[in-house]
């Protein structure tokens, strides 16, 4: 009797793999009754189907869990790509950035370079001289213009005085000849030292001295409409 006829083996692929075992029970078990192998292959075709569902349904498990899983890893995946993109864009933006801060530098560092070239220029000693000569030669215009307006105000002055001291002299002539219009070189006005207008009263703010009109015209001063 070989192997696979014997009871042993039979009822072991029965339960390892019952579609071999039953077709060994139905084949070399002839002694054995028909309600008996029929039985024996109902009990061992509920465990076989049992066990196969069971090992299905876990494979059905792993394969939703592995599913889930891969769904998991995908997002992940999309997560991180989106979150490349991101920090490449910041980086291209960064880089743009530094691109402009160093043309800024170079800027920069031309205009400190021309800027300490002027510095060195008006270091030397020629240049300063030049630009002393220059201020002295302001201070003493200034000064003249000074005295010049100085001297004018006195003669303005007097003249005002010598006026004010002959009231009569100058009635009688009124009285005596037809009126003659007034002679305006002669005529005082009042100017300020920074001022660019003439007036004939002190309409505001400031230290007034007087000035023959001729010499206010002449400056190129013009009348104040508060005053004419």
């Amino acid at each position: 009797m070989k192997w696979y006829q014997k009871t042993g083996w039979i009822l072991a692929l029965l339960v390892l793999c019952f579609p071999l075992g039953c077709f060994l029970m139905w084949q070399y078990k002839k002694e054995w009754k028909t309600t008996s192998k029929a039985g024996a292959s109902a009990v061992f075709a509920v465990f076989f189907l049992a066990v196969l569902l069971s090992t299905f349904s876990s494979d059905t498990t792993q394969t939703a869990a592995l599913t889930d899983q891969l769904k998991t890893v995908q997002a992940e995946k999309q997560e991180l790509e989106t979150q490349i993109e991101s920090l490449s864009a910041d980086l291209s933006a960064l880089n743009d950035e530094n691109q402009t801060n160093a043309a800024k530098i170079e800027e920069l560092q031309d205009q400190l370079e021309t800027a300490e070239q002027t510095i060195a220029s008006m270091a030397d000693s020629d240049s300063t001289e030049e630009l002393q000569s220059q201020i002295d030669a302001l201070q003493s215009e200034n000064t003249k213009l000074t005295e010049e307006n100085e001297k004018l105000a006195a003669q303005s002055a007097s003249a005002s005085n010598s006026s004010k001291s002959s009231p009569d002299a100058t009635v009688s002539s009124g009285a005596d000849a037809p009126s003659q219009p007034a002679d305006t070189d002669s005529q005082i006005v009042l100017v300020t030292k920074t001022g660019s207008k003439y007036h004939n009263h002190k309409c505001g703010n400031g230290t007034y001295y007087e000035a023959t009109l001729e010499d206010a015209l002449a400056r190129g001063l013009t009348p104040c409409k508060k005053c004419f």
